[in-house]
């Protein structure tokens, strides 16, 4: 979702009852690490020789959806994760050549609704 040309929400949907979706109980599924990918994309340069952080970044939050489960996450607790662990590079070298990140998600806030 954007507002004048600025993304602020990314959002992850996928089919009722879909096995990468995430659960209550496990997070570590492909529609976390897709939103993961996308926050990434949308707010790393990665053209020049060491990958910076885009200028001008209003990203705030991601969701992972498939309309009756709602995974809320905050941006800036996604970034901590982030560089923390240097998901930046490990994302845009296995990431492109199809070779998943497989290690347990680190914990992080997320707000779950579900319908």
């Amino acid at each position: 979702i954007s507002a004048n040309g600025i993304l602020h929400i990314i959002i992850e949907n996928k089919k009722w009852n879909n096995p990468e979706m995430l659960k209550n109980d496990n997070i570590n599924k492909k529609a976390f690490f897709e939103l993961i990918y996308y926050y990434l994309e949308n707010t790393r340069d990665v053209n020049a020789e060491k990958i910076k952080m885009k200028e001008k970044i209003e990203i705030r939050r991601l969701i992972a959806t498939d309309a009756f489960n709602w995974f809320i996450f905050n941006s800036n607790d996604i970034e901590k994760i982030c560089e923390k662990y240097h998901i930046d590079s490990i994302f845009f070298t296995k990431f492109h050549t199809k070779v998943y990140w497989r290690t347990p998600v680190p914990f992080c806030t997320v707000l779950i609704v579900s319908f």
